[in-house]
């Protein structure tokens, strides 16, 4: 009986003897094909803020934030290119500053959207005469509630009510004696009209409320006029 992994080992240790062809180039070969970094990366980087910087000159003269967008976009542009020559050569950090400067436009985009004299935070309205009727309820980011129950409203009296959103959400309570025309549309979210709900993108809801209880012959009337970007929006009853 031979013990064959004996003999092997014996044979491996003995002096002299050479290893197996194509084994000692291998290992050379495997180090060099990762010993380097191609400068890829780093000349992306650099043009990208070359181009971004080319552009200040013109932004200048364009409001903010449509001036951010003015640099920050052919910054993308130049990182797109690189991610595509990238793809040949080892590179390393594009993906990840594509990803930022992506989200950056994305939220600078959505800014510039938002109503102008909007307001902030948590917001309740509730008119209680006529003379407000003329004002836009405006929410730039985050939650408001509209409360129209306490409108002062004569029997066929017609009264139109605009409100828009930009980040958040909307409330509106209407009164149960009034007939609502809803018109409500959002870029992205939810509308829910009366327990109804029609999601977007791009939703969009045209619909009559009609009164609760004995119907009147000449009932008053509320046009409500919603525009909204990104949230919820919710038209109900008491």
């Amino acid at each position: 009986m031979i013990d064959l992994a004996a003999y092997s080992a014996a044979w491996t240790d003995a002096p002299g003897t050479a290893a197996p062809s194509g084994t000692a180039s291998a290992a050379p070969a495997r180090e060099g094909c990762g010993g380097g970094t191609s400068p890829v990366a780093a000349i992306t980087l650099l043009a990208a803020m070359g181009a971004g910087a080319a552009l200040i000159p013109v932004a200048r003269s364009y409001p903010a934030p449509d001036s951010w967008l003015i640099v920050m976009a052919p910054a993308l542009a130049v990182l797109g290119l690189g991610l595509v020559v990238g793809g040949w050569f080892r590179t390393r950090g594009l993906a990840a500053a594509g990803t930022m400067l992506t989200l950056a436009m994305l939220t600078t985009a959505v800014a510039g959207d938002v109503p102008r004299n909007a307001e902030y935070g948590e917001i309740d309205w509730r008119p209680t005469d006529t003379s407000q009727i003329g004002r836009v309820f405006k929410v730039g980011v985050g939650q408001g509630d509209l409360d129209l129950t306490a409108l002062p409203i004569a029997a066929s009296q017609r009264v139109t009510i605009n409100a828009e959103v930009g980040v958040g959400g909307l409330e509106v309570t209407v009164p149960p004696t009034a007939r609502v025309l809803v018109d409500a549309r959002i870029g992205l979210g939810d509308v829910r009209v009366d327990h109804r709900t029609t999601s977007g993108p791009a939703a969009r809801v045209v619909r009559t409320l009609e009164p609760e209880g004995a119907a009147a012959a000449n009932p008053p009337v509320i046009v409500l006029r919603i525009r909204g970007k990104l949230g919820d929006v919710d038209v109900h009853r008491v």
